[in-house]
């Protein structure tokens, strides 16, 4: 009897909902509406039927998503923020959701749906009309750079726009291809480089010829200005659809020496400079990892700046099976002294965190639950464990009661899709650390204490590795 009264309460309900309206062209939908705390709410999934647009979940991880042309639209039931191309937007409420049916703000509509389809939505009482519909700009290729950086090509497709894209491998070639044409004012390119002959764009596709078959390719995109990154690798042959099925054979260690080029990272009184001992320690951390069978390869291997999404786009391209990024702290006060190690949170405060310019996710929490959801949670618990790991080796050497592991958004680790950590092995600050940190005795006994974590979590996790996703 119970949910028989249910039901007609909800039917009651949905009657004196459907008051609203949606226009859009020649056409009027009836979309229901609710009012809460005197803002007007509307059901989202009539609208986007009205506009031939569909709500899905999100592929990536929690949330829903709305793809329209080559852009995305990433939303949540409980978060006032969405992600559209993404750049992170707030709505003036979170949505409600009301017998079983997601309703959101007006602000929704007329905001972010409405730069979606490049329109203008207009609010008047229960009124949403779409007009000034724009055609989208069709996705504009600025420019195409070859570098060769000893060892491997990086090829960089520039574009105006963010663009949705797929790549195919070849012998030879390497084919990009676009949802829809690009525009691109330029001529055939003829390249001067050890591993790449030329480029051509035609249609939907841009078409990478190589001058020699035994290479090895890793892509990924980085944002503002959007670009397509290729790093193509001599000398290596590329693996068949069956070897690329079977499980890996070797555990893979990504190294990430904090900071370098003109990004000097901290300094320390007598003029040590954090991007160079931490690149040193990484440097003696490779072959003792692989004197115990473990591979590692370092985000970068001279004093050169590499961008933070460029690390995480390395690591996860190289499909890493552990990230430890390296550092070196600083404190106001010259006393403070040890080692401290993170792991990945966006619900933690960054109060303990340090303060480097540029390493830490801002905002607030609740707005990045979808960019945190989407790329790590899987890995929170092994990322914690690895991090424990770290501090009782770091703690060991230096003599310490367990100082206890930190959460903190280090942009760095909020891109990796892998266990992850991110150690601050010193403070240069204390003159009496900066003395030790410098010496090559201390940096060995920092890199072997860093290869016993890694290999004690190796252990610890068994099997595991070989059949993680990435």
């Amino acid at each position: 009897m119970l949910w028989m009264l249910r039901g007609l309460f909800y039917l009651i309900w949905a009657a004196g909902a459907m008051a609203g309206t949606f226009a859009f062209e020649n056409r009027k939908a009836a979309v229901p509406t609710l009012e809460r705390a005197g803002m007007v709410y509307f059901q989202l999934d009539p609208v986007l039927q009205t506009l031939n647009l569909l709500r899905e979940p999100y592929r990536a991880g929690k949330g829903f998503q709305v793809v329209h042309q080559d852009r995305l639209l990433v939303l949540g039931e409980d978060s006032p923020f969405v992600i559209l191309d993404g750049e992170i937007q707030q709505m003036e409420a979170p949505p409600v959701v009301e017998g079983g049916q997601l309703f959101m703000p007006a602000g929704f509509f007329t905001g972010p749906l409405a730069r979606l389809v490049d329109g203008q939505i207009r609010l008047t009482g229960t009124t949403l009309a779409l007009t000034d519909l724009k055609l989208a700009e069709p996705p504009t290729l600025s420019a195409v750079e070859v570098h060769y950086l000893g060892g491997f090509t990086k090829a960089v497709l520039v574009f105006k726009q963010d663009v949705a894209f797929t790549v195919k491998e070849g012998s030879r070639q390497v084919l990009i291809q676009f949802p829809k044409p690009v525009r691109y004012a330029g001529r055939p390119l003829q390249f001067d480089d050890p591993l790449v002959e030329s480029c051509l764009v035609k249609d939907k596709q841009v078409l990478l010829t190589l001058k020699q078959e035994n290479t090895s390719l890793s892509t990924y995109s980085l944002s503002n200005p959007f670009r397509i990154v290729l790093d193509i690798a001599r000398g290596r042959t590329r693996s068949s659809r069956g070897a690329e099925s079977a499980p890996p054979s070797r555990f893979l260690v990504i190294l990430d020496p904090g900071h370098g080029g003109e990004d000097l990272g901290a300094k320390g009184r007598t003029g040590a400079l954090e991007k160079e001992i931490t690149l040193a320690i990484a440097l003696r951390m490779a072959p003792l990892l692989a004197k115990s069978g473990v591979e590692a390869l370092l985000t970068r291997t001279a004093d050169t700046a590499v961008g933070l999404d460029e690390r995480a786009g390395f690591a996860n391209n190289r499909k890493g099976n552990l990230f430890l990024s390296l550092h070196l702290n600083a404190h106001k006060l010259n006393h403070a002294r040890g080692s401290e190690t993170f792991f990945m949170s966006l619900d933690a405060g960054t109060e303990t965190a340090p303060a480097e310019e540029g390493q830490l996710l801002t905002g607030n929490s609740p707005l990045e639950f979808i960019l945190w959801d989407l790329a790590q949670t899987e890995y929170l618990k092994d990322s914690a464990r690895f991090a424990e790991r770290v501090q009782e080796e770091m703690d060991r050497l230096y003599g310490m009661e367990k100082r206890g592991v930190k959460q903190a958004p280090f942009k760095v680790l909020a891109g990796v899709t892998m266990p992850a950590a991110l150690v601050e092995i010193g403070f240069l600050t204390n003159p009496e650390e900066e003395k030790r940190l410098v010496g090559e005795v201390f940096q060995e006994q920092v890199a072997q204490a860093l290869v016993r974590a890694v290999l004690r979590f190796k252990e610890e996790i068994g099997e595991r590795w070989r059949t993680a996703a990435h």
